[in-house]
């Protein structure tokens, strides 16, 4: 959102804002209510999604993803979504992730870190995309994968380094830098651990105050493990001894969840159970009050093995009995986490819909259909499925996995133009040629949204794909659908970004899309005569390296 359209009175707001969700402070419950009554007033889509994240994000650290929270974040992702401001998307797809992972719902986290990622692709907005690949870093990391994880860290490092003269850029080294450390201990590669810290260390003694104390926990907790993983007893109890009172002050613990775990397991494997106690003493206010299930849970389990290394056989069972009761909790907010991530999902669909028809929004049949409303085919919803089906079975065969993203190329530009019911016709057409395409050579066909569709290659080598995406080429050139509003060609065309491999993960249908649509965004931002667009780019899925 650009603040600088506003009047000073809204920006003043806007800044003010900024500033007191920084420190959650409560006075920016009455912040935003102004902002959105200015909103309201404007009638201005930008100025509310702005108002709404705010609010959420408020509502989300006073008190864990409730109704409200969601309520707020629903608003926010609408509002958004008619202002088509895309920068406010990638930060609240970005915070659906975070709210996902914190809830241990890993495949909802990743899939809005890759539409976070998608949107800074297309805007060419490398802020972002640096920032949004270091989390999916993180998130690999707290599932143990820490080759991909040290991959995506290294990549997002590697390109925050030409952003020098970017806002946050010291800090965020320092934080990059430490997520790198941290895996390379993991992965029990001390050396590069070292080599990490001591490059983190130049960065955080260029820092100004105010951020070296924002950051000194972050650095405290990686300098105790690394002693500790080093076998340096006193050190790593002199910093310890500094860690534990800065802890102790965290606002967010939970962010720090994982780490947390790690430590507390490693004193425990180095005989150091009193301070392992320590550890879980001074954290215990702040977790059991997130009010937050998943890291409740995890808490648990930590104390729990802690009483029965200690042979504490009735803080043992109260313990458990806690767990237990929390568990039951668990299930029923990652059932709502579910739910509301899907809602969020059909949203974006209803919303590029409204200006064409008015039409009655059932939430429970949205979900659970099958078959896209307006062209007829497979929707996201069972692509979802089928990639999930299709990678379990052809893993262990180490078949090849295809995955194309199309897309209408100008299509904006021709529903602007031609009105929005020749839109839906162009994508009925469109969508018709691709199905009979598809199953003429067994292969999925879904409408993944908007102008954008999927087509699943199982077991295709390069040149059958060609040979298929070519044929797709012919065919949508024979509908002939006119198209005056573009400058490489006067009939509808479509651009193409596959990846195929042979994948080798349970996440990996979510790793070839991205790359599919890294592939489409290639031949996107080439403008003019030089244009690419009615093409096709193919690329292979990298594993992550060492």
């Amino acid at each position: 959102m650009d603040k600088t359209k506003y009047n000073q009175e809204i920006q003043a707001l806007i800044d003010s804002c900024l500033t007191e969700i920084s420190i959650l402070s409560p006075r920016v419950k009455g912040t935003v209510r102004e902002i959105i009554q200015q909103g309201k007033d404007l009638q201005d889509d930008a100025l509310l999604g702005f108002a709404y994240y705010y609010q959420a994000q408020y509502l989300y650290y006073r008190g864990g993803s409730g109704a409200s929270y969601r309520s707020c974040l629903k608003k926010a992702f609408s509002h958004a979504l008619r202002a088509d401001d895309q920068a406010m998307l990638s930060h609240i797809y970005g915070f659906i992730a975070a709210d996902a992972l914190n809830n241990g719902c890993f495949d909802i986290a990743y899939n809005n870190y890759i539409m976070a990622l998608s949107i800074a692709n297309r805007r060419g907005d490398a802020k972002t995309r640096v920032l949004v690949e270091a989390n999916i870093g993180r998130l690999y990391g707290e599932l143990r994968d820490y080759k991909a994880a040290r991959k995506y860290v290294r990549k997002s490092i590697a390109q925050h380094r030409k952003q020098k003269n970017t806002f946050r850029y010291l800090q965020n080294m320092v934080i990059m830098l430490a997520s790198d450390a941290l895996i390379s201990m993991n992965l029990k590669d001390l050396p590069a651990a070292e080599k990490s810290v001591r490059e983190m260390e130049s960065f955080f003694e260029r820092c100004s105050g105010e951020v070296q104390a924002e950051l000194q926990l972050s650095r405290l907790y990686l300098l105790t493990r690394l002693a500790l993983e080093k076998g340096e007893e006193e050190e790593s109890t002199r910093l310890f001894e500094q860690f534990l009172p800065v802890l102790r002050q965290q606002p967010q613990v939970q962010d720090m969840l994982e780490d947390i775990v790690g430590l507390y397991h490693i004193l425990m494997e180095k005989d150091r159970s009193r301070e392992a106690l320590e550890l879980l003493t001074a954290v215990e206010a702040g977790i059991m009050g997130t009010n937050v299930a998943y890291v409740m849970c995890a808490f648990c389990e930590l104390k729990a093995d802690y009483y029965r290394a200690m042979n504490q056989p009735r803080k043992l069972n109260e313990i458990l009995h806690t767990y237990m009761e929390l568990s039951a909790r668990l299930r029923k907010e990652q059932r709502e986490m579910y739910t509301h991530a899907v809602t969020l999902s059909n949203l974006i669909e209803g919303l590029r819909e409204e200006r064409r028809r008015v039409m009655e929004e059932n939430e429970t049949l949205i979900r659970q259909a099958s078959t896209d409303a307006l062209t007829g085919i497979p929707n996201r919803f069972q692509l979802n499925h089928v990639l999930d089906e299709a990678f379990g079975k052809i893993g262990a065969k180490r078949q090849s996995m295809g995955l194309a993203i199309l897309d209408i190329d100008h299509f904006k530009e021709y529903n602007d133009n031609y009105g929005h019911q020749s839109g839906d016709e162009c994508l009925i057409r469109i969508a018709r040629t691709l199905s009979d395409i598809a199953q003429k050579y067994n292969i999925f066909c879904a409408r993944y949204g908007g102008d954008e569709f999927v087509m699943v290659y199982t077991d295709f080598d390069d040149a059958a794909i060609l040979r298929v995406v070519e044929e797709i080429r012919t065919g949508i050139a024979a509908l002939g659908i006119r198209h005056e509003y573009q400058s490489h060609q006067d009939t509808v065309t479509v651009s193409q970004g596959i990846c195929n491999d042979i994948p080798t993960r349970p996440s990996s249908p979510w790793d070839f899309l991205s790359v599919a649509d890294e592939a489409l965004y290639s031949i996107k931002k080439e403008r003019g005569k030089n244009s690419r667009r009615g093409f096709y780019a193919l690329a292979h899925y990298i594993e992550p390296e060492l």
